[in-house]
């Protein structure tokens, strides 16, 4: 029950139509998300620049694309560990939204922030 993930990082915050850009957000960069495979119980690591704890901005992990040729795409909550990290607990592919616990995961990971001046 291992899945294999090949993922291109980047990162967005919340834009809508309504008041500017919280600046806290300002900076905020994804470098890194390891390990490569994840089993059930795996801590997944974002690395990356200008964080937020979740009183500033709420995060999710987005992941998009196929798993062995399967479309997917799943929200996973994301939480602060300090302004370099961020962690998602994996619980496993179906358990998380994906169509199998084992495979091949090919696509992009984008680190959503909805800033808490946006909510």
């Amino acid at each position: 029950m291992r899945l294999l993930f090949w993922l291109a990082l980047a990162c967005a915050c919340s834009t809508g139509q309504g008041p500017p850009l919280d600046s806290a957000l300002d900076g905020l960069a994804v470098r890194a998300l390891g390990p490569a495979a994840w089993v059930p119980g795996t801590d997944v690591v974002i690395r990356g620049e200008a964080f937020v704890p979740a009183e500033f901005g709420l995060a999710t992990l987005v992941l998009r694309g196929e798993q062995d040729g399967v479309a997917a795409e799943v929200a996973l909550p994301a939480s602060f560990v300090d302004y370099g990290r961020m962690r998602v607990a994996w619980a496993g592919g179906v358990a998380m939204g994906l169509p199998s616990d084992d495979g091949q995961f090919v696509g992009e990971a984008v680190l959503e922030i909805v800033s808490g001046a946006e909510r």
